[in-house]
C-alpha cells in the first residue's frame, strides 16, 4: 500500500504547546510529563523527532503507551521501523527511529515498566538499525488495518511561519463555549496550523456565525450543512473587504472540512456536498451571493461585529450619566487620533465601573483606581506607552473636573517618569556585529576602551561592505541588462512564425515556444511592443501563449532583487527609514509632500515620509553628470540608484499610471510590492552573501540593521559626534542617544578623549625641560613620533598641531562670496550653471542653488518659481 508523502512540520516554541495539548487527547498526563521532560533535556533535533513520530502514531499507539505495555510497546517500536523504511530514506528513518526508541529507554529508566518482562523491549531498543536491517523492514508488506494506525497525512503549521494572528485566542474563546471538547480541540489545532491570513479570516468568521454552525459541528448535523454554509458565505460578502478576501475564505473553510474529514471526525461524503459551494467565485458569482436574500431566523443568529465607535459609545451608557458620556464624547472626539483616546477611557470607564457603578459621585475611590490602572498598564505594556495611555486618561478626568462634573477634592495621581533607559533594552542585537551593544555585562569585560572602539568599528564597516559589494554588483549586472534589451529585440523573430504541418514543427516555430532558442529575445520583444498588458494580466496574444518568466524580467524593468539591492545602497548612504524608502514616490502625489528631483549637478533631492511620525524629510544624495551607464559597479551610489530606479520603472509608472518608485516587474506582470516583498528578497542578499563570506553574523541582518550599523559606525568614527549621528537618522540629537547609541559606548568613547587629554598634559608637563625626551624617559625619534601622534588626534589639538607645524602662506587669504537672492538672480545662476563657460562660475552657481534648496520654506518656494519660468520661458 502506498504511503502518503505529506510530511509533517513540528512548530516553533511558541506553538509547541498546541501539539502537546492535542497529544493530551490521546495520551495520560503522566506521559506528557515525560514527554516535556525528555524533550527538555535533549537537543532540539531528538525533540522535533521524537514529536513527530508521536504526532503520526498517537492515534493508533496513545492506549500502548498509556498501559506501559512493553510487550504492546515492543510492537509498536517494530511496527514503526517498517512504517518508516516504506516512509523514508535510511538516514532520516534510521533517525526517526534512534529519537523514539530514546523516549522509550528515558521510560525505562524511570521505572515506567517496572513489574514486566523486558527481555524482547531491550532487545529491539539495543538493536542497531543497519542498511541491510532497513532493506528488510522495507522488503515486509504493510497490513491496512496496521497501516490505519498512523496518520501521516496530519496537518501541522511550518516552522518557518512563526506569526500568529494576535485576535486568534479571543476568537477561540468565542467559540469555545458553544462546542464539545473534540471538535473545539480540532478546530483550534487546525487554526494554530494555519498562517497568518487564513487563521484571521477563518477565526473571524467562525465566531461570527458560530450560533448557525454549532448544531453542525456539535451533533454532526449535515442535514443543514450545505443550506447553513451557503447562507454564511452570501452574508460573508457584507463586510469582506475584496474578492481576494473572500476567495480566501472559501478556500480556509474548505481546507477545515477536509481536515476534520481526515481527521475521521466527519464522512467524506460531505466534501462533493459542499465543493460548489466552497469553489473559488469570480466577480459575477460575487455579485450574485451579494444580492442573496437571506431569510430573518439566519439573520438573528449572526453575531454582529460592532465597531470601534458603537462599542464605546455603548461603554460610556452603560458606565457613566448622560452629561458625563457627553462631554467625554466630545472630549474623544475632539482628537485627530480618536482610537488612541478611546481605548483607555473605555478600559477605565470599565474597570472602575465594576466597582462601583456610582463611582463618579466617590473622589476617593477615583483616585484610588487610578493608581491601580497605571500599575496595571506598566504590568501589560512598555513604560512608554504605559506613560501614554494613562495621560490620556488623566487628561480626560481632569477635562471632567474642570466642567464640574466630577468632584475637585480629587487628587490625581501623577503620571510614571519616563525611563529612557528602558527604551534601549531590546531582544536582539541592533546591528550586524558579534557584539551585542546592548549587553547589559559587556562594558564589565571592555580593558582596553581605544582596541574595543576599533574592534567595533572594524566588524560594522566590513560586514556592511560586503553587503554593499554584492548589491553594487547586483544593481550593475540588472541595469546592464535593461539596457541590452533593444539588442535582444533586435535579433528576436517575434512575428515572423513561419507556418508548419506538423505539431513538433509548430512548437518549434513558436517564438515563445522551449524548444525556440530564441524564446527570450521574442519574450522581451512582445512585452515590451505590449507593455499594457503587463498591467492587465494578460498572458498570450492572439495566436501564442506568451509566459513571462524570470530570465526576462530584467529586460523589462526593475526586479524585486534589485529593488532590494537599491535600498540597501541607498540606506546605507543615506540613512532613509526602511519603511518610508519602501513607499517612497518617485514625484509628487497630490498633496504635494513626496518626491524625487535630480539637480543639475546630477544630484538627487528625495522627501519622503514617516507615517508614524507624521513627519516628512528632505535628504540628499550627492552625484554628478556621470552617464548611468559608464558608472562602474564599484562607483554606485545612492544618486546612482535612484536615477536607475527612475528610469527602469518609467514605462511601470505611465503604463500604471502610478507615482510609486518601486513598481516591480514580476512572474504576474507589474507590481506595487510590499514591505514582507521586499524583505524576501533582502534575505536572498543576506543568505548569498553569508555562504560566500563566511560570515555568520550577516544571516541576522535587515535593512533596519543596516541603517543602526552606519549610524554607529558614524558615531565611532566621528568619535562621538552625536549631531552627525543625528543628521544621518534624521532625528534630534536627544532621540538618537536615547534610542540608538547606549550610554556605555557613549562613556567609552570620552575615556578614549580624556586619555588623549592626559597625554598632551604629560608632554606640556615636560615641555620646558631642556631634554624632555629625557624626562620622559624615551628616544629623541620615539618622544617626536609620539608627541606628534598626541597632538594629531582630531579630537585632541589636531588643527592647533597643523598651524603649529606648517606656516602658512602670504597668499593664502579667506575669499567670502555674496549673493543676493531673488527670484531673477536664481534664474541667471540656474541659467550660468547649466550654458557658463567660466567653471569656478559655474560652481559658485550650482553651490548657491544647493544651499537655497536645503535652506527655508520661503527661499525653496523661490527656487522652485524660478525653475518653472525658466521652463515656461523654453516652452
Amino acid at each position: 500500500m502506498k504511503l502518503s508523502t505529506r510530511a509533517v512540520f513540528i512548530v516553533s516554541s511558541k506553538r509547541i504547546e498546541a501539539i502537546y495539548t492535542h497529544l493530551g487527547t490521546h495520551l495520560s498526563d503522566e506521559i506528557i510529563l515525560w514527554l516535556k521532560t525528555f524533550n527538555g533535556t535533549a537537543s532540539n533535533e531528538y525533540a522535533n523527532r521524537l514529536l513527530r513520530v508521536m504526532l503520526v502514531s498517537v492515534t493508533g499507539y496513545g492506549d500502548a503507551l498509556n498501559s506501559k505495555n512493553t510487550i504492546h510497546i515492543n510492537e509498536f517500536i517494530e511496527l514503526y521501523c517498517v512504517i518508516a523504511s516504506h516512509k523514508y530514506n535510511f538516514r532520516v528513518a534510521n533517525n526517526y527511529i534512534l529519537a523514539l526508541k530514546k523516549f522509550i529507554l528515558f521510560m525505562k529508566k524511570n521505572e515506567a515498566f517496572s513489574g514486566q518482562p523486558l527481555n524482547e523491549l531491550e532487545s529491539t531498543l539495543e538493536r542497531t538499525i543497519t542498511e541491510d536491517i532497513f532493506q528488510n523492514y522495507r522488503a515486509q508488506s504493510l497490513p491496512s488495518h496496521q497501516l490505519e494506525r498512523f496518520n501521516f497525512d496530519i496537518k501541522l503549521p511550518s516552522s518557518t511561519d512563526g506569526k500568529i494572528y494576535p485576535g486568534l485566542p479571543t476568537h477561540l474563546e468565542t467559540i469555545r463555549p458553544h462546542l464539545n471538547h473534540d471538535i473545539y480541540d480540532l478546530i483550534s489545532l487546525f487554526l494554530y496550523s494555519c498562517n497568518l491570513p487564513h487563521q484571521q479570516v477563518l477565526s473571524i468568521n467562525l465566531a461570527r456565525y458560530i450560533i448557525p454552525l454549532k448544531s453542525i459541528f456539535n451533533e454532526r448535523n449535515l442535514s443543514e450543512l450545505t443550506e447553513t454554509l451557503s447562507y454564511i458565505i452570501a452574508h460573508t460578502t457584507t463586510y469582506t473587504k475584496s474578492l481576494q478576501v473572500f476567495n480566501l475564505l472559501l478556500f480556509t473553510y474548505s481546507n477545515l472540512f477536509k481536515y476534520l474529514v481526515d481527521s475521521n471526525y466527519f464522512q467524506g461524503n460531505i466534501i462533493s456536498a459542499i465543493t460548489p459551494i466552497l469553489k473559488k467565485k469570480d466577480e459575477a458569482q460575487y455579485a450574485l451571493c451579494k444580492s442573496k436574500v437571506l431569510p430573518s431566523s439566519f439573520l438573528s443568529q449572526a453575531t454582529k461585529k460592532q465597531g470601534s465607535d458603537d462599542e464605546f459609545n455603548d461603554i460610556l451608557s452603560s458606565t457613566c450619566p448622560p452629561d458625563i458620556a457627553q462631554r467625554v464624547k466630545e472630549h474623544v472626539n475632539s482628537f485627530k487620533i480618536v482610537k488612541h483616546h478611546r481605548e483607555p477611557i473605555g478600559a477605565f470607564l470599565k474597570h472602575i465601573s465594576s466597582i462601583s457603578s456610582k463611582w463618579y459621585q466617590q473622589p476617593n475611590l477615583i483616585q484610588g483606581e487610578l493608581s491601580t490602572f497605571r500599575g496595571d498598564l506598566l504590568n501589560r505594556l512598555q513604560r512608554n506607552t504605559a506613560y501614554m495611555k494613562f495621560q490620556h486618561v488623566k487628561n480626560c478626568i481632569s477635562v471632567l473636573i474642570k466642567h464640574g462634573l466630577l468632584p475637585n477634592s480629587i487628587d490625581l495621581p501623577n503620571n510614571l517618569r519616563r525611563d529612557t533607559n528602558t527604551e534601549k533594552i531590546r531582544d536582539d542585537n541592533p546591528i550586524i556585529s558579534k557584539t551585542n551593544i546592548y549587553e547589559e555585562d559587556l562594558l564589565e569585560h571592555v580593558i582596553d576602551s581605544k582596541s574595543f572602539l576599533e574592534q567595533i568599528e572594524k566588524e560594522i564597516k566590513n560586514n556592511i561592505q560586503a553587503l554593499l559589494s554584492y548589491a553594487k554588483n547586483i544593481v550593475y549586472e540588472s541595469y546592464k541588462k535593461f539596457c541590452d534589451a533593444p539588442s535582444l529585440i533586435a535579433i528576436s523573430n517575434y512575428g515572423k512564425e513561419t507556418q508548419s504541418n506538423t505539431q513538433s514543427a509548430r512548437a518549434k516555430n513558436n517564438s515563445f515556444s522551449q524548444h525556440n532558442a530564441l524564446r527570450l529575445e521574442n519574450t522581451v520583444a512582445y512585452f515590451t511592443q505590449n507593455y499594457h498588458k503587463l498591467i492587465q494580466g494578460t498572458k498570450g496574444n492572439e495566436t501564442n501563449e506568451v509566459i513571462l518568466q524570470e530570465d526576462a524580467l530584467q529586460y523589462l524593468g526593475l526586479t524585486i532583487i534589485t529593488a532590494s539591492a537599491m535600498q540597501i545602497i541607498i540606506t546605507e548612504e543615506l540613512g532613509i527609514n526602511p519603511y518610508s524608502l519602501y513607499t517612497m514616490k518617485a514625484f509628487a502625489t497630490s498633496y504635494g509632500v513626496e518626491f524625487m528631483q535630480v539637480d543639475d549637478d546630477g544630484s538627487v533631492r528625495v522627501r519622503t515620509i514617516k507615517p508614524r511620525a507624521r513627519y516628512a524629510r528632505t535628504r540628499k544624495a550627492i552625484g554628478d553628470l556621470t552617464p548611468i551607464a559608464k558608472v562602474k559597479a564599484q562607483d554606485i551610489d545612492a544618486s546612482i540608484c535612484l536615477k536607475m530606479a527612475m528610469e527602469m520603472t518609467e514605462n511601470a509608472r505611465n503604463v500604471a499610471l502610478d507615482h510609486n518608485l518601486w513598481l516591480c516587474m514580476t512572474i504576474r506582470g507589474i507590481s506595487k510590492c510590499k514591505a514582507d516583498d521586499f524583505q524576501r528578497g533582502f534575505k536572498q542578499i543576506r543568505n548569498h552573501v553569508t555562504s560566500e563570506s563566511n560570515i555568520d553574523v550577516i544571516n541576522d541582518a535587515t535593512l533596519k540593521k543596516v541603517r543602526v550599523s552606519k549610524g554607529i559606525l558614524i558615531y565611532l568614527q566621528s568619535h562621538g559626534d552625536a549631531l552627525r549621528t543625528a543628521t544621518y537618522f534624521g532625528n534630534t540629537v536627544k532621540t538618537t542617544l536615547n534610542r540608538y547609541i547606549p550610554k556605555y559606548l557613549t562613556e567609552l568613547i570620552y575615556r578614549v578623549k580624556i586619555r588623549s587629554f592626559q597625554r598632551i598634559l604629560l608632554f606640556m608637563a615636560i615641555a620646558n625641560n631642556a631634554s624632555p625626551f629625557e624626562s620622559a624617559h624615551l628616544s629623541e625619534s620615539k618622544f617626536k613620533a609620539q608627541l606628534a601622534s598626541a597632538f594629531s588626534n582630531p579630537e585632541m589639538g589636531g588643527e592647533l598641531f597643523n598651524s603649529l607645524t606648517v606656516k602658512p602662506s602670504n597668499d593664502e587669504r579667506e575669499q567670502s562670496v555674496y549673493f543676493c537672492v531673488s527670484e531673477k538672480n536664481l534664474k541667471l545662476a540656474i541659467v550660468y550653471a547649466k550654458e557658463g563657460e567660466d567653471e569656478h562660475l559655474k560652481k559658485l552657481c550650482s553651490d548657491v542653488i544647493n544651499m537655497v534648496s536645503t535652506s527655508n520654506t520661503p527661499l525653496k518656494i523661490m527656487l522652485r518659481n524660478a525653475h518653472k519660468s525658466i521652463e515656461q520661458e523654453s516652452s
